[in-house]
């Protein structure tokens, strides 16, 4: 787990409350206070694979058992055109690890975060500001959202205990009439809570525009993202849902980013110097940062939305950057090889192939989902499945969880989740099969 940040939390609260303050409140605004919180309790339990990166789970000691225990508290202020949220989080942990033929001693962890913290004015029906610590998800698409740059959530990270954490962000909402509005944002600072996309990476302060277009009641929309990294490449996003004609509950989406270069760690060949002369060696490199070629990152799918509030959907992912046959060949080879060139830079590639810098390892995936309220006519009994397949070498992860609500305020949850085909494929993860069962108590 990450180590909680203390100082940097409270001067995120802080600032939230000192922008409270200087907002002056009207006579009549009154003070309201609401809040929930929930208890997570989980049991986590999996095979660790075998494969190149992660021989006998030697480098990444990925837990074969796991008891999770999770407080969520979830406070909102509001006064008048003023609300301030916060969302800190309390985990303990207990863990076991097995390596090769050895059960490593069990071992336990508290950690704690402040998933959101932020302030938000309503200057006005039009005009809407925050700033602090906050999430913010956009597109129609399930698997990923590309023209959002700031935030990487894929599909593949949600599981019962999965919560998208925030970004320290300043957000300008301004709408004009019911049909456009745009949304200006600044990710100002890092947060360090938050697990690298890419290895070893700086942080940069990043920036978006969005401007969407939206009619149908808001239920079709049609948009625009334009983005720049500090020390980057800009980029480029487009995004739309549309109703299709004369099918009810059927709509059509897309989402998209095109850049220029790719900011990723890829395998290359180089040399190194020994006393038996230059030998050949393979790093991971961001070779492809300064290209002008311009890489694309792209959803489309159909979503069907049933008249008892079942809903399928199915998309196509096209990845350009994603490592190609013959990078994940060369990845493979470089992490099989033992000899002592390549070797002196095992751990250095290992960090960099775990967190290069891309939502998915490969260039196109089929992905398809489906969610059943009331699954098999049981009341309160929901039901999740999903599942995305490589169209390059056919390797495959799929998920499946129901939830059953308990009283007026538990829910029991149970999940499983595997990966197939061949080793070291672009799907095929580092531990598989998975079972988790959850319960959730909420106040």
């Amino acid at each position: 787990m990450t180590p909680a940040v203390p100082g940097r939390l409270a001067r995120v609260a802080l600032l939230s409350a000192g922008f409270a303050l200087s907002v002056p409140a009207r006579a009549d605004d009154a003070l309201t206070f609401r809040g929930s919180f929930a208890w997570i309790n989980a049991y986590i339990h999996t095979t660790p694979l075998s494969s190149a990166v992660n021989p006998d789970n030697r480098m990444l000691a990925v837990p074969n058992d796991e008891v999770v225990s999770e407080f969520r508290p979830n406070l909102k202020v509001n006064g008048g055109p003023l609300s301030l949220i916060f969302r800190p989080r309390v985990t303990a942990t207990a863990t076991q690890v097995r390596s090769g033929d050895k059960t490593q001693t069990a071992t336990g962890d508290v950690d704690s975060l402040v998933s959101e913290a932020y302030g938000q004015w309503t200057i006005s029906d039009q005009v809407t500001f925050a700033y602090g610590r906050q999430s913010y998800q956009c597109g129609a698409a399930e698997s990923l959202s590309p023209g959002n740059r700031i935030f990487h959530e894929t599909v593949q990270a949600r599981n019962l205990l999965y919560e998208a954490r925030g970004h320290d962000i300043a957000r300008l909402n301004l709408s004009l009439g019911k049909s456009f509005n745009t949304v200006i944002m600044a990710e100002y600072a890092e947060n360090k809570d938050l697990a690298p996309f890419t290895a070893e990476e700086t942080f940069a302060k990043t920036g978006l525009i969005k401007p969407e277009f939206n009619w149908n009641n808001g239920a079709d929309y049609l948009g625009l993202v334009f983005g720049g990294r500090e020390h980057g490449h800009p980029w480029l996003g487009e995004y739309f849902n549309i109703s299709v004609p004369g099918v009810d509950g059927l709509a059509f989406y897309g989402d998209a980013a095109e850049q220029h270069g790719a900011q990723a760690w890829y395998p290359v060949v180089t040399s190194t110097a020994t006393p038996g002369g230059p030998a050949p060696v393979t790093v991971f490199a961001k070779s492809k940062q300064d290209d002008d070629r311009v890489y694309t990152l792209a959803v489309t799918g159909l979503k069907y939305d049933f008249e008892n509030g079942t809903i399928l959907r199915g998309e196509y992912i096209y990845n350009e950057a994603g490592y190609d046959q013959q990078e994940l060949d060369r990845a493979d080879a470089a992490f099989a090889a033992r000899t002592p060139t390549q070797l002196a830079v095992l751990t250095e590639n290992t960090q960099r192939f775990v967190t290069p810098g891309l939502e998915l390892p490969g260039q196109r995936f089929a992905y398809a989902s489906l969610y059943v309220p009331d699954f098999l006519t049981v009341v309160d009994l929901g039901f999740t499945a999903r599942s995305m397949y490589s169209l390059i070498d056919h390797t495959s992860s799929s998920y499946a969880s129901a939830s059953y609500k308990v009283g007026d305020a538990g829910t029991v949850s149970g999940a499983t989740a595997a990966q197939t085909g061949k080793k070291d494929g672009e799907l095929r993860g580092y531990s598989s099969p998975t079972y988790m069962l959850a319960y959730q108590q909420d106040w």
